[in-house]
């Protein structure tokens, strides 16, 4: 059954590609890409779904936080060109965007 998923996380390159990702792992395992895979990036696909991912022909680990979807959700984080990423996720029968923005921007130090 679908339902909303929240997550947020990073994303960290390996500096492999596909094959070399999967040849490493299989060897620290001591096994072989099995019979019922096609090649090294079928395997992948299968194997490593959520955990890791191709970008650019390189190999991405993922490490990421589940959010629960219903939660309301106020960051953000001061960027070296002075302008701020936000995100907040909020009922609005509850606050406004002014309000949830003033929240997002709370745990950010204060320069006045």
């Amino acid at each position: 059954m679908s339902d909303t998923e929240h997550k947020k996380g990073k994303l960290i390159p390996t500096g492999k590609n596909v094959e070399n990702f999967v040849n490493e792992y299989l060897l620290n395992e001591g096994q072989e890409i099995p019979d019922c895979y096609e090649d090294a990036l079928d395997f992948f696909n299968d194997q490593f779904y959520r955990c890791a991912i191709v970008h650019n022909g390189i190999v991405y680990t993922v490490e990421t936080k589940e959010i629960n979807p219903y939660d309301d959700i106020y960051t953000s984080s001061e960027n070296k060109d002075l302008s701020i990423d936000f995100e907040v996720k909020f009922y609005n029968g509850g606050c406004s965007f002014s309000e949830a923005i003033q929240e997002a921007l709370k745990p950010l130090k204060t320069t006045i």
